[in-house]
């Protein structure tokens, strides 16, 4: 991964990439809270 050349990477590639070599994490909390409500789980 680090020998892919940033300018052949799209945005979310690239931020994939930095996260992964820093060994940090990067969560989209808008995203997966719009994601996770398409799909509710009804009466628990």
């Amino acid at each position: 991964m680090e020998d892919v050349p940033d300018s052949l990477l799209n945005a979310l590639q690239l931020r994939v990439k930095k996260h992964t070599l820093a060994k940090t994490v990067d969560l989209d909390f808008v995203g997966a809270k719009a994601a996770l409500d398409r799909h509710p789980l009804g009466p628990l």
